[in-house]
């Protein structure tokens, strides 16, 4: 994860849709989700800025630890949903937060039920 070390720690920058970043993908399983992201031989994905990455990332900071925290990310397909989360997943852990990023349980639960 040093590359997400080298990321800028501006979360404005990450909300303007004018800038394109080149984000590595916090990811340490074996498959890779290619289905919903476009990622790159070196294992970054292009995050053009969302307007509501602040927005979300607040939300975020307002969830207390130790407490039920409930947070629901909602839109249409294509939105980018899952882009901006990964996005925030990168952003905090860059920040030094403590990150668990499960970008698809599906294949987390299938992995479990087969070894079972």
């Amino acid at each position: 994860m040093e590359d997400i070390m080298k990321l800028d720690e501006n979360e404005t920058i990450y909300s303007d849709p004018k800038n394109f970043l080149s984000l590595p993908y916090p990811y340490l399983g074996e498959k890779l989700p290619i289905d919903r992201f476009d990622i790159d031989h070196d294992g970054s994905f292009i995050f053009m800025g969302r307007t509501k990455f602040e927005q979300v990332l607040e939300d975020i900071n307002k969830l207390r630890p130790r407490s039920y925290m409930k947070l629901f990310i909602y839109g249409t397909v294509g939105y980018g949903k899952s882009h901006i989360l990964t996005a925030i997943a990168c952003f905090l852990f860059r920040t030094r937060r403590r990150v668990v990023f499960l970008p698809d349980c599906r294949q987390l639960a299938v992995k479990i039920f087969v070894r079972s």
